[in-house]
C-alpha cells in the first residue's frame, strides 16, 4: 500500500506537478473527504486538488482509515466532491464499486457524490497491493513515453491509465471500474486527459446531471 502511494507520488512529482499532502497511517482522515455540510474538510483537502489516490481497505458502500476524526470510513452519504477543484479520485480499495445486484447499483450508491467530480476509478472485486504498487505505473500512464526526445507512447487518458494499469499489474480476475456522471446533453468524462496532456471534459454539476455510466474490465 506504501508503495502505491510513493510511486504516485513521486512520478507526479518527476512530470512536474505539486503535491499538496500526503498522510499516511492514521494521519489520513475521514473527515478530509467529508463535505463541508456534515463537518467535514474535503475543501481543504481532497477538494482542493485535481486528481487524488487512496489505498486502503473498502466495500461496496465505503473506504476506511486507520484514524477515527470525524469516523473510521467514508459512505457515499458523506461525500460530494468536485464542487470545488476535484476533478479525479483514484480509490484503491477493495469493492468499492461493486454491482452487487447485477443491475448496477454502484451508479446509485456512488452517484450522487459527483457534484463536478469527472471520474471515480476504482474496483469491482478485490484489489490487491503489489511489491513496488501500482501508482507509478497509473500516474506514468498520464504523461507520454519518451526517449530521446522521440515519443514512444501518446499520454492516455485517466481511464485508460486506471484500466492500463490494472490490466498490467492486477492478478487475473480482478475487475476494474471508472464511473463518469452524464450531463443533460449526453457529454460524460470518460474521455478526460491529465491537465496538459490533451483534452479534459467539463465539470458536471448536480443540477445539471441526468445519470451516470461506468466502464468495466477483466484482468
Amino acid at each position: 500500500a506504501q508503495d502505491s502511494a510513493i510511486g504516485f507520488k513521486d512520478e507526479m512529482q518527476s512530470q512536474g506537478q505539486s503535491v499538496d499532502f500526503d498522510w499516511r497511517g492514521t494521519s489520513a482522515w475521514e473527515q478530509d473527504f467529508k463535505k463541508t455540510s456534515l463537518g467535514g474538510d474535503d475543501i481543504n483537502y481532497v477538494d482542493e486538488v485535481d486528481i487524488q489516490w487512496y489505498t486502503g481497505h473498502g466495500s461496496a458502500n465505503s473506504f476506511t482509515f486507520k484514524s477515527s476524526v470525524d469516523d473510521t470510513s467514508i459512505v457515499p452519504n458523506d461525500a460530494q466532491w468536485g464542487d470545488l477543484d476535484l476533478e479525479w479520485l483514484n480509490l484503491e480499495s477493495c469493492q468499492v464499486l461493486r454491482d452487487t445486484t447485477g443491475t448496477l447499483d454502484h451508479l446509485g450508491r456512488w452517484g450522487p457524490t459527483f457534484d463536478g467530480l469527472h471520474l471515480l476509478n476504482g474496483f469491482h472485486t478485490n484489489a490487491f497491493c503489489i511489491t513496488g504498487g501500482t501508482g507509478r505505473r497509473f500516474a506514468e500512464y498520464l504523461f507520454p513515453e519518451t526517449f530521446l526526445f522521440v515519443t514512444l507512447r501518446n499520454p492516455l487518458t485517466v481511464q485508460q491509465a486506471w484500466a492500463s494499469m490494472a490490466n498490467d499489474l492486477e492478478p487475473a480476475g480482478v475487475r476494474w471500474r471508472s464511473m463518469s456522471a452524464i450531463r443533460d446533453d449526453g457529454v460524460m468524462n470518460f474521455g478526460d486527459h491529465y491537465w496538459g496532456q490533451g483534452n479534459v471534459g467539463p465539470d458536471i454539476g448536480a443540477n445539471e446531471r441526468i445519470g451516470w455510466a461506468s466502464i468495466s474490465g477483466l484482468t
